[in-house]
Protein backbone atom coordinates (compact mmCIF):
# COMPACT_ATOMS: atom_id res chain seq x y z
CA UNK A 1 0.00 0.00 0.00
CA UNK A 2 3.19 2.35 0.42
CA UNK A 3 4.19 2.23 -3.13
CA UNK A 4 0.87 3.90 -4.64
CA UNK A 5 0.23 6.07 -2.27
CA UNK A 6 3.79 7.52 -2.50
CA UNK A 7 3.36 7.37 -6.21
CA UNK A 8 -0.18 9.36 -5.79
CA UNK A 9 1.61 12.17 -3.59
CA UNK A 10 4.26 12.64 -6.14
CA UNK A 11 2.08 12.73 -8.76
CA UNK A 12 0.10 15.41 -7.05
CA UNK A 13 3.41 17.47 -5.35
CA UNK A 14 4.55 17.61 -9.22
CA UNK A 15 1.85 18.19 -11.32
CA UNK A 16 1.19 21.87 -10.56
CA UNK A 17 4.81 22.92 -10.92
CA UNK A 18 4.38 21.13 -14.19
CA UNK A 19 1.72 22.99 -15.06
CA UNK A 20 3.42 26.65 -14.28
CA UNK A 21 6.06 25.43 -17.11
CA UNK A 22 6.67 28.12 -20.00
CA UNK A 23 3.31 27.25 -22.49
CA UNK A 24 3.49 25.60 -26.02
CA UNK A 25 3.27 28.17 -29.19
CA UNK A 26 -0.69 28.96 -29.47
CA UNK A 27 -1.30 27.67 -25.82
CA UNK A 28 -2.76 30.20 -23.53
CA UNK A 29 -1.25 30.26 -19.77
CA UNK A 30 -4.97 29.08 -18.33
CA UNK A 31 -5.55 26.35 -20.80
CA UNK A 32 -4.66 22.98 -19.99
CA UNK A 33 -2.61 21.50 -22.15
CA UNK A 34 -3.25 19.49 -25.12
CA UNK A 35 -4.42 15.47 -23.88
CA UNK A 36 -2.01 12.98 -24.94
CA UNK A 37 -2.62 11.65 -28.61
CA UNK A 38 -2.23 8.08 -27.37
CA UNK A 39 -2.64 6.58 -24.07
CA UNK A 40 -2.15 3.23 -22.58
CA UNK A 41 -3.25 1.86 -19.32
CA UNK A 42 -2.66 -1.05 -17.02
CA UNK A 43 -3.58 -1.97 -13.62
CA UNK A 44 -6.01 -3.54 -11.19
CA UNK A 45 -10.29 -4.30 -11.34
CA UNK A 46 -11.91 -5.59 -8.31
CA UNK A 47 -15.89 -5.85 -8.77
CA UNK A 48 -18.44 -6.40 -5.97
CA UNK A 49 -20.77 -9.79 -7.64
CA UNK A 50 -24.35 -8.52 -6.82
CA UNK A 51 -26.11 -11.88 -8.39
CA UNK A 52 -27.62 -14.11 -6.60
CA UNK A 53 -26.44 -16.41 -8.65
CA UNK A 54 -22.76 -15.65 -8.33
CA UNK A 55 -22.86 -15.15 -4.43
CA UNK A 56 -24.49 -18.77 -4.12
CA UNK A 57 -20.96 -19.83 -5.30
CA UNK A 58 -18.60 -16.68 -3.85
CA UNK A 59 -19.01 -14.06 -1.38
CA UNK A 60 -15.79 -12.63 -2.40
CA UNK A 61 -15.05 -10.09 -5.01
CA UNK A 62 -13.74 -10.92 -8.46
CA UNK A 63 -10.17 -9.64 -8.96
CA UNK A 64 -7.96 -9.35 -12.07
CA UNK A 65 -6.01 -7.28 -14.13
CA UNK A 66 -6.70 -5.11 -16.70
CA UNK A 67 -5.01 -3.66 -19.91
CA UNK A 68 -6.16 -0.65 -22.43
CA UNK A 69 -5.10 1.53 -25.13
CA UNK A 70 -6.61 5.15 -26.35
CA UNK A 71 -6.50 7.29 -29.55
CA UNK A 72 -7.44 10.77 -29.01
CA UNK A 73 -10.52 10.99 -31.64
CA UNK A 74 -11.11 14.93 -31.30
CA UNK A 75 -11.40 17.35 -29.27
CA UNK A 76 -14.29 19.64 -28.78
CA UNK A 77 -14.74 23.44 -27.27
CA UNK A 78 -17.06 24.33 -24.37
CA UNK A 79 -18.12 27.42 -23.35
CA UNK A 80 -17.43 28.52 -19.61
CA UNK A 81 -14.24 27.92 -17.35
CA UNK A 82 -13.64 24.79 -18.92
CA UNK A 83 -12.49 24.76 -22.34
CA UNK A 84 -12.45 21.61 -23.99
CA UNK A 85 -14.11 18.38 -23.69
CA UNK A 86 -11.64 15.25 -25.19
CA UNK A 87 -13.20 12.51 -26.65
CA UNK A 88 -11.32 9.31 -27.21
CA UNK A 89 -11.52 5.82 -28.41
CA UNK A 90 -10.09 3.04 -26.44
CA UNK A 91 -9.43 -1.04 -26.62
CA UNK A 92 -9.18 -2.89 -23.83
CA UNK A 93 -8.67 -6.72 -22.22
CA UNK A 94 -9.50 -7.49 -18.82
CA UNK A 95 -9.22 -10.67 -16.66
CA UNK A 96 -10.05 -12.06 -13.30
CA UNK A 97 -11.18 -14.56 -10.83
CA UNK A 98 -12.19 -15.63 -7.57
CA UNK A 99 -12.78 -18.71 -5.27
CA UNK A 100 -15.48 -19.74 -3.04
CA UNK A 101 -17.70 -22.40 -0.71
CA UNK A 102 -20.85 -23.74 -0.84
CA UNK A 103 -22.08 -25.51 2.04
CA UNK A 104 -18.58 -25.32 3.79
CA UNK A 105 -17.99 -28.01 1.37
CA UNK A 106 -17.94 -27.31 -2.08
CA UNK A 107 -14.91 -25.43 -3.71
CA UNK A 108 -15.85 -23.31 -6.09
CA UNK A 109 -13.80 -21.35 -8.96
CA UNK A 110 -14.71 -18.73 -11.44
CA UNK A 111 -12.51 -17.47 -13.36
CA UNK A 112 -13.73 -14.50 -16.53
CA UNK A 113 -11.84 -12.84 -19.31
CA UNK A 114 -12.89 -10.10 -21.70
CA UNK A 115 -12.25 -7.75 -24.84
CA UNK A 116 -13.91 -4.04 -25.41
CA UNK A 117 -13.93 -1.57 -27.70
CA UNK A 118 -15.28 1.58 -25.80
CA UNK A 119 -15.19 5.62 -25.88
CA UNK A 120 -14.43 7.94 -23.53
CA UNK A 121 -14.49 11.40 -22.52
CA UNK A 122 -11.81 13.55 -20.77
CA UNK A 123 -12.78 17.28 -18.96
CA UNK A 124 -9.54 18.75 -18.02
CA UNK A 125 -10.15 20.61 -14.79
CA UNK A 126 -6.33 21.69 -14.86
CA UNK A 127 -3.28 20.67 -17.19
CA UNK A 128 -2.46 17.61 -14.71
CA UNK A 129 -6.20 16.41 -13.73
CA UNK A 130 -9.04 14.92 -15.04
CA UNK A 131 -12.69 14.15 -14.81
CA UNK A 132 -13.44 11.45 -17.07
CA UNK A 133 -16.37 8.64 -18.24
CA UNK A 134 -16.33 5.65 -20.27
CA UNK A 135 -18.68 2.94 -22.23
CA UNK A 136 -17.63 -0.13 -23.53
CA UNK A 137 -19.02 -3.67 -24.89
CA UNK A 138 -17.25 -6.28 -26.02
CA UNK A 139 -17.78 -9.93 -25.57
CA UNK A 140 -15.72 -12.65 -23.83
CA UNK A 141 -15.92 -16.46 -21.91
CA UNK A 142 -16.74 -17.11 -18.30
CA UNK A 143 -15.19 -20.60 -16.52
CA UNK A 144 -16.79 -22.11 -13.67
CA UNK A 145 -15.61 -25.61 -11.71
CA UNK A 146 -17.28 -26.79 -8.74
CA UNK A 147 -15.53 -29.51 -6.73
CA UNK A 148 -16.01 -31.39 -3.44
CA UNK A 149 -13.19 -30.57 -0.87
CA UNK A 150 -13.21 -34.42 0.60
CA UNK A 151 -12.65 -35.97 -3.16
CA UNK A 152 -10.64 -32.66 -5.25
CA UNK A 153 -10.32 -34.73 -8.16
CA UNK A 154 -13.89 -35.04 -8.33
CA UNK A 155 -15.08 -32.14 -10.26
CA UNK A 156 -17.65 -30.42 -13.22
CA UNK A 157 -16.46 -27.64 -14.94
CA UNK A 158 -18.31 -25.45 -17.44
CA UNK A 159 -17.57 -22.46 -19.34
CA UNK A 160 -19.73 -19.93 -21.77
CA UNK A 161 -19.51 -16.82 -23.90
CA UNK A 162 -21.22 -13.79 -22.65
CA UNK A 163 -22.12 -10.75 -24.09
CA UNK A 164 -20.30 -7.46 -21.60
CA UNK A 165 -20.81 -3.80 -21.40
CA UNK A 166 -19.80 -1.53 -18.65
CA UNK A 167 -19.51 1.83 -17.47
CA UNK A 168 -17.09 4.23 -15.13
CA UNK A 169 -16.83 7.59 -13.71
CA UNK A 170 -13.75 8.66 -12.27
CA UNK A 171 -10.34 10.82 -11.89
CA UNK A 172 -7.02 10.95 -13.61
CA UNK A 173 -3.56 12.51 -12.24
CA UNK A 174 -1.79 12.77 -15.73
CA UNK A 175 0.85 15.81 -15.49
CA UNK A 176 3.02 16.18 -18.36
CA UNK A 177 6.76 15.03 -17.85
CA UNK A 178 8.13 16.60 -21.29
CA UNK A 179 9.01 20.22 -20.98
CA UNK A 180 6.41 22.59 -23.26
CA UNK A 181 8.19 23.25 -26.70
CA UNK A 182 10.27 20.01 -27.28
CA UNK A 183 8.86 17.84 -29.87
CA UNK A 184 8.03 15.01 -28.02
CA UNK A 185 5.41 15.05 -25.14
CA UNK A 186 5.53 12.68 -22.43
CA UNK A 187 2.61 12.17 -19.89
CA UNK A 188 2.74 9.88 -16.48
CA UNK A 189 0.36 9.80 -14.11
CA UNK A 190 -2.70 7.15 -12.52
CA UNK A 191 -6.66 7.13 -12.42
CA UNK A 192 -9.33 5.75 -10.45
CA UNK A 193 -12.70 4.93 -11.65
CA UNK A 194 -16.03 3.46 -9.99
CA UNK A 195 -19.01 1.83 -12.46
CA UNK A 196 -20.94 -0.62 -13.22
CA UNK A 197 -19.94 -4.22 -15.37
CA UNK A 198 -22.84 -5.89 -16.68
CA UNK A 199 -23.05 -9.24 -19.10
CA UNK A 200 -25.17 -12.27 -19.91
CA UNK A 201 -25.65 -15.11 -17.80
CA UNK A 202 -24.34 -18.42 -18.87
CA UNK A 203 -26.02 -21.81 -18.04
CA UNK A 204 -23.92 -23.62 -15.70
CA UNK A 205 -24.19 -27.44 -16.49
CA UNK A 206 -23.14 -31.00 -14.48
CA UNK A 207 -20.20 -31.43 -16.86
CA UNK A 208 -17.57 -33.73 -15.50
CA UNK A 209 -14.06 -32.17 -15.39
CA UNK A 210 -12.42 -34.91 -16.67
CA UNK A 211 -15.29 -36.34 -19.53
CA UNK A 212 -13.81 -37.29 -22.61
CA UNK A 213 -14.80 -35.58 -26.14
CA UNK A 214 -17.92 -35.89 -26.94
CA UNK A 215 -17.58 -38.13 -30.34
CA UNK A 216 -15.81 -40.62 -27.86
CA UNK A 217 -18.83 -41.19 -25.41
CA UNK A 218 -22.16 -42.22 -25.20
CA UNK A 219 -24.90 -38.82 -25.84
CA UNK A 220 -25.64 -38.26 -21.84
CA UNK A 221 -27.76 -35.45 -20.61
CA UNK A 222 -26.41 -33.70 -18.31
CA UNK A 223 -28.33 -31.54 -15.26
CA UNK A 224 -28.70 -27.78 -15.78
CA UNK A 225 -27.93 -26.14 -12.55
CA UNK A 226 -28.67 -22.52 -13.78
CA UNK A 227 -27.85 -19.98 -14.98
CA UNK A 228 -24.79 -17.41 -13.57
CA UNK A 229 -24.23 -14.30 -14.23
CA UNK A 230 -21.21 -11.86 -12.92
CA UNK A 231 -22.80 -8.22 -12.45
CA UNK A 232 -21.75 -6.01 -9.97
CA UNK A 233 -19.86 -2.61 -9.24
CA UNK A 234 -16.78 -2.31 -9.97
CA UNK A 235 -13.23 -0.30 -8.85
CA UNK A 236 -10.24 0.28 -11.08
CA UNK A 237 -7.02 1.90 -10.37
CA UNK A 238 -4.46 2.29 -13.24
CA UNK A 239 -1.04 3.22 -13.55
CA UNK A 240 -1.25 5.52 -17.06
CA UNK A 241 1.44 6.83 -20.17
CA UNK A 242 0.48 8.50 -22.66
CA UNK A 243 2.46 10.37 -25.55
Amino acid sequence: MRAPFATVLLLLLAAPALADEPVDAGETPASPSPAPAWTVRAGTSQRWLTSESAVTLTESNLVGWQLAAERRLLTVGLPGPLPVLDVTTELGFARGSVDGTTFDQLDNHLSAWQLTAGARARLPVFSWLHVQARASVGGGKTYVRIADDTMPEIAIADDGKMAVASTGLGLAVLPRLSPRGSRGRLFLGIEAEVGYHTATAIGVHAYPEDRPSPELTIPAQYANLGDLDLDGWTLNIAMTIGF
